[in-house]
């Protein structure tokens, strides 16, 4: 009876993924958590959030295979994204490191090392 479950949870993960753009994991979890006794334990909900995270990755890495083989991949916008991306990933770093620092020396050597 189990494995309907799985099934049951799939499928809802599947619809909801492709309709919504939901993540696999609002689906699937709360059925894997409820319905499953494989699930009910102590570490049944990380298990279950595993498995859901898991299943997402597989979803965009089919999903961005069929865009690359239709070619509906722009790379060119795609680059200044990235740059956006890492740009402010490196500025809000470097402000959590001044914000947390305890010295109030922002450029000290623990701190540039944090970067590589």
């Amino acid at each position: 009876m189990e494995y309907v479950w799985y099934v049951i949870a799939a499928l809802g993960a599947g619809i909801g993924t492709g309709l919504a753009g939901l993540s696999a994991a609002t689906v699937m979890v709360p059925v894997l958590i409820m319905l499953c006794p494989s699930f009910a334990g102590e570490t049944g909900a990380y298990q279950a959030t595993a498995i859901a995270l898991a299943s997402d990755i597989l979803g965009s890495a089919v999903s961005a295979r069929t865009y690359a083989r239709n070619w509906n991949i722009d790379l060119k916008r795609g680059r200044g994204t990235e740059y956006t991306k890492h740009t402010g990933f490196f500025f809000l770093r470097l402000s959590g490191l001044m914000f947390f620092n305890s010295s109030g020396d922002v450029f000290t050597r623990e701190t540039l090392t944090a970067f590589h």
